[in-house]
């Protein structure tokens, strides 16, 4: 499978974020952390432009880090942004080690 038309590629969680909310937890609590569990990504979508306006759109939340597309991929949608405005919810269940080199990396 090959991915064609416009890409837009974004980090799901920035490592900043990760680093922050670790920060505040108790040290002793916060160095026994090795696992980021990611039970649900939700993304809205807002078209800019008129509503009315026939507009489809294709989705894929994908893990780049998985060398075969179709085990990367998290969740797929196509819709129209013809209403202005889209919700997209995904239970991946999924869990990285935040010592892994490809999640430090992703």
């Amino acid at each position: 499978m090959e991915l064609t038309g416009n890409v837009m590629e974004m980090q799901l969680i920035p490592k900043e974020e990760i680093l922050e909310e670790l920060s505040k937890l108790r040290e002793e609590v916060a160095v026994t952390m090795k696992w980021i569990h990611i039970g649900a990504i939700e993304v809205v979508i807002k078209a800019t432009f008129k509503e009315g306006i026939d507009s489809e759109i294709h989705l894929s939340i994908i893990d780049r880090r998985i060398n075969n597309l179709r085990d990367g991929c998290l969740g797929t949608m196509i819709e129209n942004l013809y209403a202005g405005k889209l919700m997209f919810d995904i239970h991946p269940r999924i869990a990285y080690n935040l010592a892994d080199q490809d999640f430090r990396e992703s």
